[in-house]
């Protein structure tokens, strides 16, 4: 008759008498009477598109219109913003007041009635001494796309400054400035902000010249650049905004 375990139902024969039956190998699990099958996940539901900008695109508008923001002048308030005819009669009898008046062109000129801008951007140039202008033509949209797509070189490590030429018509602008952002590889590499002034209008244009800088020289210094420029004035009305881009090599051409 053989014997068997009552814990695992082996045969103790098959061991011998001299093998206890913690020393036999335990049993293996017995195959389930059915087997599990899971159930597929649904898929995922298709992206969602949508004509109207994403949070990213919207996030990096408004990094660049940060980027353009002029500093604030702690303490600075603009004056009251006043017409032409309220500058003329202020104080009639006050000389300083009247030669500033003067300097500003009151009463010289005004604009075409079919242009209303008060700041008219003719261009803004690149001069070096010893050679011509490098000119970029703000007149008209057609030029700011050209100046968009057409890159100019710049020379390493050659001094040179910018110079805006512009006409201010129907009134007085005030605290007039020009801010410009370059960036190399979508890093911001420099800012500027340079303080135009207060104008009036005139019939003829306005040319203001900068301070003098130098352009990087090295070979990491030479490559592409991207740059964003507008003008903007006190009363935080931008005239003007395009962008453009530029090349620093070695040489001029």
């Amino acid at each position: 008759m053989t014997s068997r375990c009552t814990w695992c139902g082996c045969d103790w024969r098959a061991y011998g008498d001299k093998v206890t039956h913690t020393q036999r190998t335990p049993p293996r699990p017995q195959p389930l009477s059915h087997t599990l099958i899971p159930t597929p996940l649904p898929h995922p539901p298709s992206p969602i598109t949508t004509p109207f900008p994403t949070h990213t695109a919207m996030a990096d508008q408004q990094h660049d219109d940060d980027e353009l923001a002029p500093s604030q002048t702690a303490g600075y308030k603009p004056g009251e913003k006043k017409s032409i005819q309220e500058y003329q009669t202020l104080d009639a009898n006050d000389e300083s007041l009247q030669k500033w008046k003067a300097s500003l062109g009151l009463g010289q000129g005004s604009g075409p009635s079919d242009d209303p801008r008060r700041v008219v951007i003719s261009q803004i140039a690149l001069e070096v001494a010893g050679r011509s202008d490098v000119v970029l033509d703000l007149s008209t949209p057609e030029a700011l796309q050209t100046v968009k797509d057409k890159p100019f070189t710049i020379k390493e490590g050659v001094e040179y400054r910018m110079k805006v030429l512009f006409k201010i018509q129907h009134d007085v602008v005030s605290g007039l400035k020009y801010l410009q952002v370059v960036k190399r590889r979508g890093i911001r590499v420099d800012k500027t902000e340079e303080m135009i002034g207060s104008y009036g209008p005139a019939p003829e244009p306005y040319e203001k010249k900068f301070m003098v800088e130098e352009a990087p020289a090295g070979m990491l210094a030479r490559g592409h650049y991207e740059a964003k420029s507008k003008f903007v004035d006190d009363d935080n009305v931008t005239h003007i905004e395009w962008n453009w881009s530029f090349d620093i090599k070695k040489d001029w051409e």
